[in-house]
């Protein structure tokens, strides 16, 4: 939990001072989880709706984190493209490979900040080494 709450301050503080300098409010972070990482971390989904409760300091008390499970390329692509449009700051990618190529390349062509989360089930290693 200590992991993933830095994890959220470190974007969130990178997301306000980004802003700050191109004027904008409201800050707006794309979370794209895979379903598969989704059913074997429940919680995460949680903590990204409940994460205004820990952020509640200062300037980081207005990030909004809007979530999105891939279900198949396309799809998850409509809906990355409609949260886009609401002008989001950063894309955080915990999704799959194939997946990652293209959000990589959305977000270097809108000028969107990516961050991506790896861990082990990224590389296909399900099994303890």
């Amino acid at each position: 939990m200590a992991t993933r709450l830095c994890l959220f301050v470190f974007i969130s503080c990178f997301v306000k001072s980004s802003l700050s300098q191109a004027g904008q409010a409201s800050p707006v972070v794309a979370v794209v989880i895979s379903q598969a990482t989704a059913d074997y971390n429940s919680n995460l989904i949680s903590i990204f709706e409940n994460v205004q409760g820990h952020l509640n300091v200062g300037d980081r008390s207005d990030v909004e984190f809007k979530t999105i499970i891939t279900t198949n390329v396309s799809d998850t692509m409509d809906n990355v493209c409609s949260i886009l449009e609401s002008g989001v700051s950063v894309l955080v990618d915990m999704s799959t490979p194939q997946l990652s190529n293209l959000l990589k390349s959305v977000c270097t062509t809108f000028g969107i900040a990516y961050v991506s989360v790896l861990d082990r089930s990224y590389y296909g290693f399900w099994d303890e080494r």
